[in-house]
């Protein structure tokens, strides 16, 4: 499928070309509409050539991120990106270990291990019938061999057996796991929450950030909504993007516009790239201050890669900070993890 003037591949090329090569690109994801391009050296970046490309609608910078707008095809666009970055179609074709002939590997190398001990079970099942019947081993060729495999496979059999239902336990019990939590977004904030569509700033109300919803808050402190990376903050100081451990990319903006605050207002906890943990303080902000400027409080929380998840869904009308807020994909939301309206 075209990309404008230019297909999917011929966008990404020259997209790469106009932000100075893949020498200086440090990441890149993308949302419903835009790819987010984390550079190491801005100045390197030819704006006013990457806005000429046809396909791109505009260039945006915001959260530490060179974000370049291309419309819906964003995912396709960043694919063909990725692949101009990271792959190495020569490495591949030399490359022995790759992912494909692991698992071939590992494949007939479980089907050989089923094999041998198939022939280990049927020795042993020989020798204990010679035993029971009392025939007369000495003139048996190979029997202390076959004896000896028996007793190998009398030991190694059940503690194989042990093995594997160990190890499916432990899966079942880590699938079970990240569907009831690891795809939970939990609340930075306590308030009353409200959808995208009834905020005033239009970047969040058309979901040209992503999807998720608006929190009010009653609190000064913006926490880690869930584990996670910090990948962009606002050179404002009123927004903090992360990478969660679900997959999901989530940009949370402290108020409507308080960006023309310049950081007035706003502390920030972290740095891009530090490792936080579910309700670590990643800023706190003068809320008397900022509504005395005139600025609304409401806080955008957004997912800014939707198109990774089926679903994505708000828990409640009000959240105290820490609860289940936002519920991706499939998530089955515990009964009592939802708390009802309260007063904080």
């Amino acid at each position: 499928m075209g990309c404008g003037f230019l297909n999917c591949r011929e966008l990404a090329e020259n997209i790469l070309t106009g932000v100075g090569g893949k020498e200086n690109v440090v990441s890149v994801l993308n949302c419903a509409t835009r790819l987010r391009i984390k550079l190491k050296n801005r100045d390197n970046a030819d704006t006013a050539e990457i806005k000429r490309l046809g396909g791109v609608m505009g260039v945006v910078e915001s959260l530490g991120r060179y974000q370049v707008v291309v419309g819906s095809r964003a995912d396709k666009i960043c694919a063909e990106f990725k692949k101009l970055i990271f792959y190495d179609e020569d490495r591949k074709k030399n490359k022995i270990f790759t992912k494909e002939n692991l698992r071939a590997f590992e494949k007939y190398f479980r089907a050989l291990f089923y094999i041998m001990l198939a022939i280990c079970l049927l020795v042993m099942i020989g020798v204990v019938l010679a035993k029971l019947s009392n025939a007369d081993t000495d003139n048996i060729p190979g029997y202390d061999i076959a004896e000896a495999m028996a007793g190998a496979a009398a030991v190694t059999v059940p503690f194989l057996i042990l093995c594997g239902f160990i190890k499916r336990v432990s899966a079942k019990r880590k699938r079970k796991n990240k569907d009831i939590k690891a795809d939970i977004i939990y609340a930075p904030l306590s308030g009353t929450v409200s959808e995208l569509k009834d905020v005033k700033a239009s970047v969040f109300s058309d979901e040209g950030f992503g999807k998720g919803a608006i929190i009010n808050p009653e609190t000064n402190l913006l926490i880690a909504p869930a584990n996670g990376v910090v990948e962009g903050i606002a050179a404002a100081g009123n927004a903090v993007m992360l990478s969660l451990d679900c997959g999901a990319e989530v940009i949370m903006q402290i108020g409507i516009d308080t960006e023309n605050l310049n950081g007035r207002y706003f502390n920030i906890f972290v740095q891009e790239g530090d490792r936080v943990r579910m309700g670590e303080p990643l800023a706190e902000f003068d809320a008397l201050g900022i509504r005395g400027e005139g600025y609304d409080l409401a806080t955008a929380v957004v997912v800014a890669n939707p198109e990774k998840f089926s679903e994505i869904k708000i828990a409640a009308d009000y959240v105290p900070e820490q609860r289940p807020f936002l519920i991706l994909a499939e998530a089955e939301l515990p009964a009592s993890a939802v708390d009802k309206r309260q007063k904080m």
